[in-house]
C-alpha cells in the first residue's frame, strides 16, 4: 500500500517541505506540498491525500488548527503532527491533534517507521 499513498507535507520552511518530500518519495511515496494550512485546506478539498503531516508553527493557519479540521471533516485522512518544538508525543498540547507526531530533527527512519504503521491500520489513539 506504501507506494501508492499520497502524502501531504505541509510546512512554512520551504528547506524542509523539498527535505521531507524527498525522503517520502525516495520510500515510495507520492508527495504534495503545501506552505501553511489554508493551502493544505485548498488542496485537499480538491484531491484527498491518505496521509498529513503538518508542522505546528506556521503563519495564517496553523498546524494546531489545520489537523483538528481535517479530523472534523476527512476523518478517514491520517494525520501526524511535526514540530521542532516539542521532544514527544507527550509533550504535545491538548490541542494538537493528530495520529502520529514526528520531532524535527529526530532521525528521518523514525518518520518513515511512523507513517508505515499508521497507514497498516495501527492508529494510535489521538494525542
Amino acid at each position: 500500500m506504501a507506494s501508492l499513498a499520497q502524502v501531504l507535507v505541509v510546512d512554512d520552511d520551504p528547506a524542509i517541505r523539498t527535505s521531507m518530500s524527498l525522503l517520502l518519495e525516495s520510500e515510495g511515496y507520492k508527495v504534495a506540498e503545501a506552505e501553511d494550512g489554508l493551502e493544505a485546506i485548498v488542496f485537499i478539498s480538491q484531491s484527498i491525500p491518505d496521509v498529513v503531516v503538518s508542522d505546528l508553527n506556521m503563519p495564517r493557519m496553523s498546524g494546531f488548527e489545520l489537523l483538528s479540521e481535517v479530523q472534523r471533516r476527512f476523518p478517514q485522512i491520517v494525520t501526524i503532527a511535526m514540530s521542532g518544538a516539542y521532544r514527544d508525543a507527550d509533550e504535545l498540547p491538548p490541542k494538537a491533534r493528530a495520529h502520529g507526531f514526528y520531532a524535527k530533527g529526530a532521525p528521518a527512519s523514525n518518520l518513515v517507521a511512523t507513517l508505515a504503521l499508521l497507514l497498516e491500520g495501527n492508529r494510535a489513539p489521538s494525542v
